[in-house]
Parts: C-alpha cells; structure tokens; sequence
C-alpha cells in the first residue's frame, strides 16, 4: 500500500506519519484550527485568518500534507511542497542562500496544543528533511512569524537560519522571518 493511500511510516518515538488524502479533509483542518485558536489565545491571530476550510481543501491538492499519529490518536500534520509558496516576491525569495536551488517549503506544522512540548513538531521538521534529501533536495525553507518567540527558538534550536524578513501589511505590519536549514 502506498503513503497516498493510507499507509504508514515509522517515525521517532513511536510516533507514525502517514500522507494525508482528500478524505482526512476534517482531521487536518481540525489540527489546524485548534492550533489556530490555541494562537488565538496568545495574541497571534494570523493563523484563524488565513487557514480556511477551503485553504486546507486546497492544500490537499496541490501539496504534500502528513499526519501524525501517537497510537491511533492523530497529534499533528505537517505540509510542504517543492514549490515557493504563493505569496513569496521575487525580493522575498532572493533573502535565501541560493534561491534558485531546490528547496522544500514547509507551509503549515500544527501540533494539538494539549500535545505540544512532547518533541512531535521536532519529529515532524525531522521527516520534512528527510523527504527533502529523499526528493534530492539540498534545503528547507519557510517563513515564521517573528513575535512567535519560542517558534523562532525551535527552529534555531534545529539549525534553521534567519534569512530575511517579509512584512504583512494586512497583518499590523508584522514581521514574518524567512528561515532555511541546508541539508
């Protein structure tokens, strides 16, 4: 059986990740949106604005989107595409190393709230790199909001550097880094 249709993949500390299809639709965006509001509640809602039903929809049609599983109980879903994501200026790509290197972007890493702290969002940027030299990928790319304090730790914490900044102007002007790992 393949990823696509609902098999399994070992992971770290026992936890599984399989590829998510059109059918996991209300799980994914279930992990998303209680991740949204559990953002909500600490000041940053930019995650309920932009991830609608039909942004998920759409995710899982045009790029790779995983779940996680600790046993049978879905933690959290990862997603990412080889392909720059949509909002992304010419002068936004040109912050990274070699933009016009292969890259994975990763676009959404959501982790239940009530699961978090327990190494599952480290465990699921561990995949998104392995599929990344599995695809013969040489970096991974991504922006985080930068007021997201412990966010930007964690990733710093696993290699990933600031590379620049992209300002939302529909956001209060809110500085977003734009962070990338060499593989």
């Amino acid at each position: 059986m393949s990823e696509a249709s609902g098999s399994r993949t070992e992971l770290i500390n026992g936890m599984q990740i399989r590829r998510a299809s059109s059918q996991d639709l209300d799980i994914v965006y279930s992990v998303i949106r209680s991740s949204a509001d559990w953002l909500k509640g600490q000041g940053m809602d930019h995650w309920d604005k932009y991830y609608t039903r039909e942004k998920v929809v759409e995710k899982l049609k045009s790029q790779e989107v995983y779940l996680a599983f600790d046993k049978d109980n879905v933690v959290g879903t990862i997603t990412f595409d080889t392909n720059p994501v949509s909002y992304y200026e010419e002068r936004d790509l040109a912050n990274f190393s070699d933009p016009e290197a292969k890259a994975l972007y990763v676009t959404a890493l959501a982790v239940l709230p009530e699961q978090q702290k327990k190494g599952i969002a480290g465990s699921l940027m561990k995949f998104a790199e392995d599929r990344a030299k599995e695809k013969g990928v040489g970096f991974v790319r991504f922006d985080c909001r930068a007021m997201y304090i412990d966010l930007v730790k964690f990733y710093r914490n696993r290699d990933y550097k600031v590379v620049g900044a992209i300002i939302d102007y529909e956001d209060n002007n809110e500085p977003y880094f734009l962070m990338e790992k060499e593989l």
